[in-house]
């Protein structure tokens, strides 16, 4: 294997890792929202305040 070849898988490779970093994250986002939504049901007064949060973040 020549020098460059090396180099590409590595940064390849890093790419990957990145993306399913970032894929993860979202995910566990994901899972953040569903448990607040289960904690704070539509007629609970925090749930406005998690919508203009939300929505502001946007």
């Amino acid at each position: 294997m020549s020098i460059i070849e090396v180099i590409l898988i590595l940064v390849f490779g890093i790419l990957i890792l990145t993306g399913v970093g970032v894929l993860i994250e979202k995910w566990e986002e994901r899972d953040n929202m569903k448990r607040m939504k289960i904690k704070y049901p539509p007629d609970h007064p925090f749930w406005g305040v998690v919508k203009d949060a939300e929505n502001d973040r946007i």
